[in-house]
């Protein structure tokens, strides 16, 4: 018992511990390949691939399924993707689509491989390759005030290539480019500088691989290549398309679709800072940059500008493959994959297992040993020894028995043992066929038996006659006594009042530390000890349990009028004490019934104890002092000339990978707002928080109607190409101002097309034909020009005006398109809303990571003082910055539901609708617009704060902030459910032990009855014996009803018994006295 309750127990928690491991298993998964079409290639391209490759390359947009930097996959599968495990990998064979750069370098004529390149005819600089191709470039272009000069050229060009190679190459040289990087003069007569310049073609190709990608993300993990590069087939795809997109910078065939421009994203923005001149192609050369970012004098390099522009057409040919395999992939039959995915499971702790496998053995061969004694011994019981009819049984027909008890009643444990120490007795069949009954035997006659147990007694004197006439002091056992009952119901309540206490500092603190960075210690600490200590207290209630169950009959004996059932006949030490536990409820013993179920809680305690603790990894908040390299003073740049106009479209480019792939937004940007950055002073920190300026534009929008205060004049011009916008607006001083849009022609567009004149201010393109619609958003200016005051110009300039219009426009017949009055307004409907930001400065506190990316951040308290404090100048140019840079114009008649300009685009993606553009419908409703649109403002707004911080925001003078920095840090953390459950059953021990010494046992026996010796030495005169002749061979059962048909009822206490002397013990009602406690016995309480 000690080795299961002590060893195994415990141990046992310590067996397991939780690991992340991999299983491994074969699936059926559908496998993919590109099919060359049966009609011929589209010369046209959803030019949305560029935008992703810009995305990828600059904003850290996520890659689209089965592809990498460098090739696309064709996609494969399972048949049933809804099941997918944790980390989920597939594993198959499918096809590789990739292509590599092979270059030349370009050879210069009447070159100078020391001091660059010079020539006879000093305006041009002339290169030729071995493909037959032979192009120059004019060295004036080489003259800059930047230090390095890029080129790129393509060969095809389709209308808006600046410069192109198929007038200096052979045809059968089509998809040859040319690459320069070189360093420029600053004076024309100075000699060309350093260059790198190369002759490339791409080579595509496609190969078997063996590839694993991750099942919820199609992301590629790894693949290994068995087979060789195979060129791709003829009219798998259209390279003429591809290349001559990469030349000129634009669709083939310029298409509406659902990016609103036909051209690459212009990387001009991101490339400002790299004193780099780009005369032409700017597009390719971005991409070769963000491909690797190095420094300018890098590239001077031939190997590394060839690398950087394989990189970017790897990414570029890849993500347009990606569209490709969509369209035309086909999928095969189920081929034979490999499923690898992540699980927790239990591992086994080797220290522990080996200890509880020891133990185990040791206690299945123990268990052995006992089971083969038991089978081997003599069995000539007919009755179970634990109930005491059956030790009464035994010595009723015995006459000669009762004389060896003489006065030993009353003797103590010990002078009990010694008078006996020299009998022997014996189960003994007198007559065959008759009873077994208890003899003494002749000591005059010792067996070997005998002879050889008393080598290994202890020698002492034989006390024979040793007699006690009164009676000595009663006894208890220990565990019943006060010391024991104090003591214990301390333990409980200590442990009650510590796992309590460890709870609360739990929560206080977030966790406890870690006890050691040592598995196996841990694993002592959380789990063994706690199921130690509850495997320490279920011995204690066993012990308490088994007293009870040997006490129980003579307490009910005590009492007086006891039934056999109750108390002669009953069995509760027959079995285990936790099992006794319906007999007693049955007997209605229920303070033993309710100890028996403490002692079966004790295991469900030690499992709850075992569970209670376990580890999880928090973030620690640690105080740190932040260094902030901006003030909180805006529109540092005005004192450089700063300009209100914005030439990128950046802020689009970010916002559009945001909404439609949930991409990051910049640093210390989030949706509303931009957060004033802080730095920790060393680096390394994953996240860090602290309270800091914040600064969000909020848009106020009124709906402009005819014949209001805030009203709009729209006349469409009689072609359907122009209209006259003016919108006339209340200030807040109530006088009237009267706005014109601005223009602009920055944006590609933006009023394209014939200048507004004086009666046309706004330009459309498309079609004004049938049911159409257009959307516009424009920037305004006052139309009084130059004798417009100041604040009627501030007032205007920061006014956005955004339109949506639906008509139905016909042709009027023999007119043509371009002359004037050829279009008829059969309906037309419109809606026009007039919007002016307004700074929202405050504090919040923020979260980010290492990067500055905002992972959360508190509602901005906002700072009531005027805005004016927060700006060097005006808050008036940041305003009409803001408004410049998102104004997008549009203004292009279409039949389709596609936008026109990035806020319609944003919106469209943002709110997953396009009620907004379908021409068939009426015009949006200002109530549902102007939401949209102030989200939208707000979100760009921050976006250009973020990434025009450092000619935004003035330099800070080395100011700190207080903040904090989160370690990420394992610890301690406590169980709801198993508190729960070990605090019930703690509590219910305390409960329970309280009850139980408040009612325990009474002090009345001189020793305890746990021998036979001691049930004999207590009957061996009563009259009860009579209830109890001829019962030996009795079964319990027939002994039992021969009881009740008696119909006697028994007690324990003081009678004169057949030898006509007084003794203390069992005897039928009513022939005894009541025992009363402290005076019959003589024993103290305690």
């Amino acid at each position: 018992m000690v080795v299961v309750f002590w060893g195994i127990t415990p141990l046992q928690s310590g067996i397991f511990a939780t690991s992340t491991i991999t299983l491994t298993e074969n699936i059926p998964l559908w496998t993919s390949n590109a099919s060359v079409p049966k009609t011929p290639l589209s010369v046209t391209s959803d030019i949305d691939y560029l935008y992703s490759v810009f995305g990828i390359s600059w904003l850290n947009e996520t890659l689209p399924p089965f592809m990498t930097r460098e090739y696309a996959l064709a996609p494969f599968g399972t048949t049933n993707p809804e099941n997918l495990k944790n980390e989920e990998t597939w594993t198959a064979t499918t096809q590789l689509y990739g292509m590599d750069l092979d270059c030349d370098t370009a050879i210069a004529e009447d070159s100078n491989t020391n001091k660059g390149y010079t020539y006879s005819d000093p305006q041009m600089m002339r290169f030729y390759s071995g493909r037959g191709c032979r192009t120059q470039l004019i060295k004036s272009d080489i003259s800059s005030s930047a230090s390095y000069l890029a080129y790129y050229a393509g060969y095809y060009d389709n209308g808006y290539a600046d410069y192109y190679l198929s007038p200096d190459c052979p045809k059968n040289s089509s998809h040859v480019s040319f690459i320069v990087w070189t360093k420029t003069r600053q004076q024309s007569t100075e000699p060309v500088g350093d260059a790198a310049a190369l002759f490339c073609e791409p080579k595509y190709y496609y190969q078997d691989v063996k590839a694993s990608v991750s099942a919820s993300s199609g992301k590629v993990l790894n693949i290994s290549v068995p087979s060789s590069k195979m060129p791709l087939p003829e009219g798998l795809f259209n390279s003429t398309t591809f290349e001559t997109e990469l030349t000129s910078g634009s669709q083939v065939t310029r298409e509406r679709e659902d990016v609103p421009s036909g051209i690459m994203p212009d990387p001009n923005h991101r490339l400002q800072d790299m004193d780099i001149m780009l005369p032409t192609n700017i597009y390719m050369v971005g991409y070769a940059i963000a491909a690797e970012k190095r420094r300018p004098a890098d590239y001077l390099d031939p190997e590394v500008l060839k690398h950087s522009f394989q990189s970017a057409y790897r990414l570029l040919f890849a993500r347009f493959f990606v569209d490709v395999l969509k369209s035309r992939s086909v999928k095969d039959t189920p081929h034979s994959g490999v499923r690898n995915y992540r699980t927790e499971a239990a591992i086994l702790v080797p220290t522990f297992a080996y200890l509880v496998e020891g133990l185990l053995a040791m206690t299945a061969a123990l268990a052995t040993g006992l089971l083969y004694i038991h089978t081997r011994r003599p069995r000539k019981l007919t009755g179970d020894p634990a109930a005491i009819a059956t030790t009464m049984s035994l010595v009723a027909d015995s006459s000669e028995l009762p004389g060896h008890f003489s006065g030993l009643e009353y003797l103590s444990h010990e002078e009990f043992e010694r008078s006996l120490q020299c009998k022997n007795f014996r189960l003994a069949q007198p007559l065959h066929g008759q009873a077994y009954s208890l003899e003494v035997v002749d000591t005059q006659k010792k067996s070997y038996h005998f002879q050889f147990n008393q080598m290994f007694r202890k020698k002492r004197a034989c006390r024979d006659g040793l007699k006690r006439d009164s009676p000595a002091l009663a006894t208890r056992p220990f565990e019943f006594g006060i010391p024991a009952a104090v003591g214990f119901i301390t333990i409980l309540l200590f442990l009650l009042v510590f796992i309590a206490t460890l709870h609360k500092r739990v929560q206080i603190l977030d966790g406890l530390p870690r006890p050691s960075a040592n598995r196996l210690v841990r694993q002592l600490i959380l789990n063994y000890i706690p199921t130690a200590v509850a495997t320490f207290l279920e011995p204690v209630w066993v012990v308490l349990n088994r007293l009870l169950c040997i006490l129980q009959p003579f307490e009910e004996l005590r009492r007086g009028k006891a039934a056999p059932s109750a108390s002669l006949t009953s069995t509760y030490t027959s079995l285990p004490p936790q099992l006794v536990f319906w007999r007693a409820f049955r007997a209605k013993h229920y303070i033993l019934t309710a100890v028996c179920s403490m002692a079966l809680l004790a295991n469900l305690l030690a499992v709850s104890l075992s569970g209670l603790f376990f580890e999880s990894t928090i973030s620690k908040p640690t105080a740190q002092i932040f260094s902030q390299p901006y003030s909180p003073l805006l529109l540092r740049s005005l004192e450089q000339g700063f300009s209100v106009t914005n030439n990128s479209l950046d802020h689009f480019y970010v916002a559009r990978t945001n909404v439609t792939l949930a991409t990051q937004l910049p640093p210390w940007t989030d949706d509303g707002r931009f957060f004033l950055p802080f730095l920790p002073q060393t680096k390394g920190y994953q996240r860090y928080r602290a309270s800091t300026s914040t600064f969000g534009v909020q848009l106020d929008c009124v709906q402009l109607l005819p014949e209001t205060p805030n009203s709009v004049d729209f006349k469409l011009g009689s072609n359907g190409l122009g209209a006259r916008l003016l919108v006339n607006m209340t200030r807040e001083d109530g006088r009237s101002v009267s706005c014109q849009p601005r223009v602009i022609t920055n944006h590609p567009s933006i009023l394209s097309g014939s200048s507004p004149s004086d009666t046309n201010n706004i330009s459309f393109q498309g079609v004004p034909r049938g049911s159409v619609g257009a959307e516009l958003s424009v920037a305004m200016d006052s139309t009084a020009g130059n004798r417009s005051t100041t604040e009627d110009t501030n007032f205007c300039q920061e006014l956005i005006v955004s339109g949506w219009l639906r008509a139905n426009l016909s042709l009027i017949e023999n007119q043509l398109l371009t002359s004037d009055q050829n279009v008829s307004i059969l309906s037309s409907d419109q809606m026009f809303m007039g919007c002016r930001p307004s700074l929202r400065i405050g504090v919040s506190e923020v979260l980010v990571d290492e990067l500055g990316h905002v992972m959360d951040a508190s509602p901005t308290k906002v700072d009531d003082t005027k805005a004016q404090q927060y700006f060097k100048t005006r808050p008036t140019e940041l305003y009409a910055y803001l408004t410049q840079s998102i104004a997008n114009n549009g203004a292009i008649w279409h039949n389709d539901s596609f936008p026109s300009d990035w806020t319609n685009y944003l919106m469209k993606h943002m709110y997953n609708t396009t009620d907004m553009l379908d021409p068939t419908m009426s015009a949006p409703q200002f109530a549902v617009v102007m939401p949209r649109f102030q989200a939208l403002y707000s979100m760009l707004s921050a976006i250009l704060l973020g990434t025009n911080t450092d000619i935004l925001f003035v330099p800070s003078n080395g100011s700190h902030i207080q903040g904090q920095v989160l370690l990420t840090t394992p610890r301690v953390f406590i169980s709801k459910p198993m508190f729960i459950i070990s605090q019930t059953i703690l509590g219910m021990y305390l409960v329970v032990a309280v009850i139980m010494y408040i009612f325990r046992p009474g002090k009345f026996l001189p020793r305890l009855p746990t021998t036979i010796a001691s049930v004999v030495s207590l009957v061996y005169r009563s009259h009860a014996l009579a209830d109890f002749k001829g019962t030996a061979q009795m079964p319990p059962k027939q002994r039992e009803k021969h009881l009740e048909v008696l119909g006697n009822k028994y007690g324990y206490g003081r009678y004169i018994g057949t030898d006509g002397q007084a003794h203390v013990g069992i005897e039928r009602q009513p022939l005894f006295v009541d025992l009363h406690k402290e005076t019959d016995l003589g024993g103290g309480w305690i």
